[in-house]
């Protein structure tokens, strides 16, 4: 594989990468859960400690701290990687500390009551959201590469006038003996 083939391919998973953190964050932030259904809402006693502290109790948004490079979910801590061979890309959450808080949330059950609330995905219509994004980030650089070669070609046809137009005597070519 070329060099440009593997930036484009970079490139586009990148903004695959990009669409997804970022839809798992919009989705989390909104309160709701990788189904598309509104989060289980925060127990009554974790609701009052919430509404002591100051912090948002409409919407259970997984989020404690204010500041976004603190919060669990933020694009600070669900980041992505493309892999060396330009054909996948993970998506995972950067801070350990914030990985285990998830892990409560997604997996094993948050709180006393062991409450689940998936938001580490995505629902169909987000998948076909995402991948709407990407073939269009795909079309665009087959565009633009389309462009390039394009001109290069034309680069060429003209250089190849130019010779047609003085003769294609190759003699300069041949090394001396």
């Amino acid at each position: 594989m070329d060099s440009i083939t593997q930036l484009q391919l970079q490139s586009i998973l990148n903004t695959a990468g990009f669409a997804i953190s970022k839809r798992v964050i919009d989705n989390t932030r909104s309160g709701i859960d990788m189904y598309g259904n509104p989060f289980t809402p925060y127990s009554k006693s974790y609701k009052n400690k919430r509404a002591k502290a100051g912090k948002r109790t409409d919407v259970v948004d997984l989020s404690w701290s204010n500041s976004v490079p603190f919060r669990m979910v933020s694009q600070h801590n669900i980041i992505h990687q493309v892999n060396g061979s330009y054909d996948t890309v993970v998506v995972f959450m950067k801070n350990k500390e914030k990985e285990q808080i998830a892990y409560y949330h997604q997996i094993s059950g948050a709180g006393r009551k062991r409450v689940i609330r998936k938001f580490f995905g995505l629902s169909e219509i987000d998948v076909q959201d995402i991948l709407k994004v990407v073939e269009s980030k795909a079309e665009e650089l087959a565009e633009a590469t389309e462009k390039t070669i394009m001109k290069e070609l034309q680069k060429l046809k003209t250089k190849l006038n130019r010779y047609t137009a003085e003769g294609l005597d190759f003699t300069n070519r041949i090394n001396k003996v």
